[in-house]
């Protein structure tokens, strides 16, 4: 029965879902200023639930932003170049879909370019080429907006 009512009326039953939203937010932003005049004290245990809860929120972010950055220092004193050149890829799962060894590894690195300016691209151009993995193992792809294409391409030949 419910099944046929909303397939005869498909459109006002997915206005009506889509209006429920727009309600339910409107009325608890408003509900400040019309539920203090009809009930006081509802208001003030909405506002300590909300301030309590933000206050929860913020100390749990911040706990986690303080793991995530004590295992970002972590990591970064992992010698990961080291740690590859002594893999052996013999015994590691999927041989058929590895490479034979690190020689072998291709890194793509995809540069969205835009509207950037020619410092830019030359700087990103220049991090690349002065870190520790071999340049000759990279394949720079560059995409470009066709709005933009004649001058970034230019920027990009003079790189």
């Amino acid at each position: 029965m419910i099944a046929q009512f909303v397939e005869k009326h498909d459109h006002l039953v997915h206005r009506f879902l889509e209006s429920i939203l727009g309600v339910m937010t409107w009325s608890l932003l408003t509900s400040p200023v019309w539920l203090g005049l009809i009930y006081p004290a509802a208001i003030v245990y909405m506002l300590t639930f909300f301030t309590v809860y933000w206050s929860f929120m913020a100390f749990r972010h911040t706990i986690g932003m303080a793991i995530g950055y004590n295992n970002y220092k972590k990591e970064l004193a992992v010698d990961w170049g080291d740690s590859c050149k002594k893999l052996d890829f013999s015994v590691l799962p999927d041989k058929n879909t590895l490479p034979s060894s690190l020689s072998d590894v291709r890194h793509m690195i995809l540069i969205p370019a835009y509207s950037e300016p020619f410092g830019v691209l030359n700087d990103t151009i220049n991090s690349i080429l002065n870190q520790t993995f071999p340049s000759t193992q990279i394949v720079l792809v560059f995409t470009i907006e066709q709005k933009y294409s004649e001058r970034v391409i230019e920027d990009i030949k003079k790189l």
